[in-house]
């Protein structure tokens, strides 16, 4: 939810994007969506 505010460009506390930045960068989601564009692509 943080994340698409920020995404969306939504007035957000600096710290929570940083926070919901910083969750997309971990190593777990970057294979969940690498994962994900290759079974959809």
């Amino acid at each position: 939810m943080i994340n698409r505010l920020v995404l969306h460009g939504d007035e957000v506390p600096e710290r929570l994007v940083d926070y919901a930045t910083f969750q997309w960068q971990r190593a777990s989601v970057q294979r969940f969506i690498a994962l994900s564009a290759k079974q959809s692509g």
